[in-house]
């Protein structure tokens, strides 16, 4: 019953919806609950580093739920990557949500704090491991990437205020519509000491992202677009603030044990007369500089559940990024995997990346076998 209740909890106030809470005898229970992922990794060298084989824990959340009222709830996820030690100086640890949700029907639902929006349908469920097929996601997601590429600029991280619902069409259809508002990119939030009343944590720009995602919904499909728009901080090469539109389409469809699921994502920029000359001129200094600031990423998955317990799937994603980091020619994964379910809360997963780059400034192409656990408690 605690683990029934538990489910019921993750699916109201997680990946579900936006249905009010099951009713309840008692609302007074704070519901503690987590899971992790924990990796081994065989690493090629190329210019990222030497050849090297580890263990490592990859991903860990523990998170807090509590259901007030059948109207009223609170959610907290605080998330801990790569083995993260502060003494040690390992890995990262961040709130990655805290969030307050007053549900009024699946029609009306509205989420304030610090969350991940509606945007595309990977990104809300991006660190959830035990339910994502793979060890290692799809490009922009993964967060080892994050080092290499500027993730801000192709997803809406983070926002700060949502409405959202899903409104009945048709027999089994429902129109879902999300809107949301946030704090600018992380450039322009402050770290570190602020001053005055300016202090860390604080976006120190007017310019806000606006977005929002409309899609039709059944129990074998679900698809969407997505759009936002927001400033993007191009100051440290001179060019100021620049306007940027962020456009987006997500599907999904089920059939029988087979599955899709794939995602575009476009990243346009608009560059004033001024900033196009800077530009160029950036250009003509430096040989890495694209010819653009466009951004484009997708992927796809295909997944075959062969048992209720044992899943195959392959992927593929590409990336392209016209700007300042020498990979107009784009980044391409190609990954093919699998997983076990021994007991409902653990998943052993394998799964093979293959990822390439033809760039003359960053050659690469690593092949990188990984196994992992994933566990939820």
């Amino acid at each position: 019953m605690k683990k029934l209740r538990m489910v019921m909890v993750i699916g109201a106030l997680i990946t579900g919806p936006g249905v009010p809470a099951a009713a309840q005898d008692n609302y007074s229970d704070l519901n503690i609950f987590g899971y992790l992922q924990a990796a081994y990794i065989d690493i090629p060298a190329s210019f990222l580093g030497p050849q090297s084989t580890t263990f490592f824990l990859q991903q860990a959340n523990l998170m807090g739920a509590k259901e007030f009222d059948n109207h009223f709830s609170a959610f907290l996820n605080l998330q801990f990557t790569n083995g993260f030690n502060s003494k040690l100086g390992w890995g990262n640890m961040n709130l990655e949500e805290g969030w307050a949700k007053y549900s009024y029907s699946h029609v009306l639902n509205v989420k304030a704090g610090f969350l991940l929006p509606s945007f595309n349908s990977l990104l809300q469920v991006r660190n959830r491991t035990p339910l994502l097929p793979y060890i290692v996601r799809p490009l922009v997601y993964e967060p080892l990437m994050t080092d290499r590429l500027n993730i801000d600029a192709f997803l809406p991280t983070h926002a700060n205020l949502e409405v959202y619902g899903s409104v009945p069409v048709l027999a089994d259809v429902d129109l879902e519509y999300a809107a949301f508002v946030g704090n600018s990119e992380t450039s322009y939030i402050i770290s570190g000491q602020g001053a005055g009343f300016q202090v860390s944590g604080m976006d120190t720009s007017e310019s806000k992202l606006w977005g929002g995602r409309v899609g039709l919904s059944t129990h074998w499909f679900r698809g969407g677009v997505s759009m936002t728009t927001d400033m993007e901080n191009q100051n440290q090469f001179g060019m100021g603030s620049m306007r940027r539109y962020r456009y987006g389409a997500d599907l999904y469809v089920r059939v029988a044990n087979i599955s899709f699921d794939g995602e575009v994502l476009f990243v346009r920029p608009s560059m004033s007369d001024r900033q196009k000359a800077v530009f160029a001129m950036v250009g003509t200094f430096n040989p890495i500089v694209g010819k653009d600031l466009d951004r484009t990423f997708l992927y796809g998955t295909l997944l075959w559940d062969i048992t209720d317990a044992l899943y195959v799937y392959g992927s593929v994603s590409s990336l392209t990024v016209n700007d300042f980091m020498g990979m107009s020619e784009g980044i391409r994964e190609w990954t093919f995997g699998g997983g076990w379910r021994p007991i409902e809360s653990i998943v052993v997963k394998g799964q093979y990346v293959r990822i390439s780059c033809p760039s003359p400034h960053f050659p690469l192409d690593l092949g990188l076998p990984i196994i992992a656990i994933s566990v939820m408690f």
